[in-house]
């Protein structure tokens, strides 16, 4: 019995998932019961059967990294592993869209870089406090594609900031916030199940007080020689829930990616922190958020 638990649990362990062994010991857990006959049971209880491991690369079935029925490297991409990005404690300061405050002096510029041959530089900085996090986005721009009037509007198929929050991998849903150079927004929480057409994003309810982002925005350079423009966003802790693992503390990690859309000229162009594929949905390649 114990050699069948253990292979059990290795092949588990390839999956991703996690195994708890009980004991007689100990009691056991009826918080979430199954019912059958009336009657509750454990939902610990796991039939195991071994499966011999295949030699084929792995097939993206359920389109979780957005590619669709293509065949994927048997060797799972492991972003989380690559360097993560520390996000410094600070006090609450007041966002101005132009990242002057003191305040961002403590937090490091991470880089973004474009998908395809682009000289634009774009970049972010993040800080956390006891109320929420702070986002301040920059990129190199020498003319804005923005038409868009509103808020809740398909902000990404013009300029715009965007980023991705996973606090708890245990789920396959996440954060989603964009912002464009007229201060227009769109947020969003993704349950992310695989596959696009299943893909849909949830509108946040009482998004007011303090569920509510603060969020400014600021074009660098006069109106007819701008040479870029910066997004300053504070996300309070409130508006994350019920997602798990929020508030962070010193050590807590989160996954992520940062992105920016720019549609200049009838030319498309993207940038990302951490790389992806087609989709910016891709959560197994999000990178990795460290609070201090």
């Amino acid at each position: 019995m114990k050699a069948s638990f253990l292979v059990a649990a290795i092949g588990l362990g390839m999956l991703g998932l996690s195994v708890h062994a009980t004991t007689a010991d100990e009691p056991s857990d009826i918080r979430q019961p199954e019912l059958r006959d009336g009657r509750p049971r454990s939902m610990l209880k796991i039939e195991m059967t071994k499966v011999d491991r295949t030699k084929r690369p792995a097939t993206d079935s359920h389109n979780q990294l957005g590619g669709g029925a293509k065949t994927l490297s048997p060797k799972p991409i492991d972003a989380a592993a690559g360097e993560p990005y520390r996000v410094r404690k600070t006090k609450d300061f007041k966002i101005t869209g132009m990242g002057d405050n003191a305040a961002w002096a403590a937090a490091e510029w991470a880089m973004m870089p474009a998908r395809k041959a682009d000289k634009r530089v774009s970049r972010f900085k993040m800080l956390y406090s006891d109320r929420g996090l702070y986002v301040l986005m920059d990129g190199d721009d020498a003319d804005i594609t923005s038409t868009k009037k509103a808020d809740f509007e398909d902000l990404w198929t013009e300029d715009v900031f965007e980023f991705f929050l996973w606090p708890d991998e245990r789920w396959p849903v996440y954060f989603e916030y964009e912002i464009s150079p007229k201060g227009h927004e769109l947020v969003l929480l993704v349950p992310n199940f695989g596959g696009r057409d299943k893909l849909h994003g949830w509108r946040p309810w009482h998004y007011e007080g303090k569920r509510k982002i603060e969020k400014k925005v600021a074009l660098r350079g006069p109106t007819r020689a701008m040479t870029g423009w910066t997004a300053e966003v504070f996300v309070p802790y409130d508006l994350l829930k019920p997602l798990q693992n929020v508030p962070p503390t010193s050590g807590t990690r989160w996954r992520a990616n940062v992105y920016r859309c720019d549609y200049d000229f009838n030319r498309a162009v993207h940038w990302s922190w951490k790389p992806t594929g087609s989709s910016f949905h891709e959560i197994d390649r999000f990178g990795t958020l460290v609070f201090e």
